[in-house]
């Protein structure tokens, strides 16, 4: 993988509670966020956007399963 990729995908798995703007996580990588969303889609799967969005949702479907949290305590 891609290491300004897996920079950005680790930044979004430790900071995930905190809204991430593309070309926020672009600067971070010195990359324009078109150039980012195209590498991050080619080695992941789908732009950096979409998989913030499903790495929460996970995380959220972990804190269901494994705790007594109501689905309001967790959103």
């Amino acid at each position: 993988m891609d290491p300004r990729v897996q920079k950005v995908v680790t930044l979004i798995r430790e900071e995930f509670h905190r809204e991430s703007s593309l070309s926020e996580m672009a600067q971070f990588v010195n990359l324009s966020p078109s150039r980012l969303r195209y590498l991050f889609k080619s080695e992941v799967g789908m732009p950096p956007t979409q998989y913030l969005k499903a790495f929460r949702m996970q995380r959220a479907r972990e804190l269901l399963e494994t705790t007594f949290l109501s689905v309001k305590e967790i959103i």
